[in-house]
Formats: C-alpha cells, structure tokens, sequence
C-alpha cells in the first residue's frame, strides 16, 4: 500500500492514471475534489472519504476556488 498526500490548487488537476488492478481509497482533508472514473464523475468535500477499483482511466481534479487537500491510499504503487 501506497499513502501520500495531495495537494491539489483551485481549478487545476492531479494526472491521468490508466487503469491498473490497484484499489485506491481517498480523504479529503480539506476542500472538495471530483474524481473522475472512466465516464462517471463523483464529488467528495471535507470529511468525505471516496473508494474505488482502478480498473478505468482515472483523475482527480479540483474545480473550486479553493484549494483541496487529501489522502490517498493505493494498493498498487501507480502514483
């Protein structure tokens, strides 16, 4: 498993990911995120924990004008 901590700018985007065979578990900390997975998109604001199997292409972006920052745990090392 994989922690690490992000820290995403208002209106700006953390990668692309392809999918893979990991399963990933989120908290946002603060602010809000939408995760976007294949063709769905899903929203998690403070205190909020999103989880979800890689297996589509993937990204987490921010469209507020706050920052967001979370945690995100993956069983694969893809970050």
């Amino acid at each position: 498993m994989e922690p690490v901590l992000l820290e995403i700018a208002a209106h700006s985007a953390f990668k692309s990911f392809e999918p893979s065979l990991s399963e990933t578990f989120g908290y946002v900390l603060e602010g809000e995120i939408t995760i976007l997975i294949g063709k769905n998109a899903y929203i998690a604001k403070n205190g909020e924990a999103v989880y979800f199997s890689a297996t589509d292409e993937h990204r987490i972006i921010n469209q507020t004008d706050q920052p967001a920052k979370l945690i995100i745990v993956a069983t694969e090392s893809y970050l």
